[in-house]
């Protein structure tokens, strides 16, 4: 295989990789614990002008729970500030972070906070069922 042919696959392969990867939307959960969305969050942020990460939880209590979040919470308020056409959280598919968020809590021994409606309940129809 000749070295343009080859240049030419990896981009193909490089293509398909780009079109399968899922891309978190603004009403994707931010807060897993209370479910505090994307979109709300953006929103606090442009309308309420926090200065510190911490106040983000004013925010429907999002990074009060078991503190998977907060990251995200400072990286979405640090992209805020910087006005990029392309924020490096867009690309986080909504999958891979309650994934993440599942390791999370079982490397810590963290537990979401009481009385919280796990993710995983809202989108399992046997959950509803009350045999």
């Amino acid at each position: 295989m000749e070295p343009f042919d080859r240049q030419f696959v990896e981009s193909i392969n490089l293509l398909r990789l780009f079109a399968s990867i899922k891309i978190m939307n603004l009403d994707d959960p931010v807060c897993l614990c209370f479910h505090v969305s994307r979109r709300k969050v953006m929103s606090f942020i442009r309308v309420e002008k926090p200065t510190r990460g911490s106040q983000l939880s004013e925010c429907q209590g999002a990074g009060t729970g078991c503190g998977w979040c907060r990251d995200l919470l400072e990286r979405l308020l640090e992209e805020s500030r910087e006005s990029s056409a392309e924020m490096q959280s867009e690309r986080l598919s909504a999958e891979d972070y309650a994934a993440g968020r599942a390791r999370y809590l079982e490397e810590t021994g963290r537990q979401p906070p009481p009385g919280v409606t796990p993710m995983e309940d809202l989108t399992d129809p046997a959950a509803d069922r009350t045999d």
